[in-house]
């Protein structure tokens, strides 16, 4: 009985396993596709980020009770947003040029 549960499990655990691979082998690109990164000639990319920042520092002891704003202190903003600016020029078959930028 034991032998037969485990022949039971493995094969439910073969069918899973072969169930959830197939779709990725039948997504597989033909030899002769490639990606667009690697064939285009130019690329350019823009993007944004924006975060929020707040940190505080503690010391265990004793001091006086007075709080350091460290946002002034340091000259840092609570909130700060940057963008991006990537451009590639593909050279030739092998060497491309970068430029990265973050105004």
């Amino acid at each position: 009985m034991n032998i037969r549960i485990n022949k039971t499990i493995f094969l439910i655990s073969a069918l899973l396993m072969a169930s959830t691979m197939a779709p990725t082998l039948a997504t597989a690109q033909e030899p002769d596709q490639t990606h667009p990164f690697l064939s285009d000639r130019f690329q350019l990319a823009v993007g944004a980020f924006a975060r929020q920042q707040d940190f505080k520092i503690a010391a265990g002891g004793s001091g006086p009770e007075e709080e350091i704003d460290f946002d002034e202190t340091l000259g840092v903003d609570d909130d700060d947003t940057s963008a991006s600016l990537t451009f590639r020029w593909k050279v030739g078959s092998k060497w491309s040029l970068w430029g990265h930028s973050w105004p």
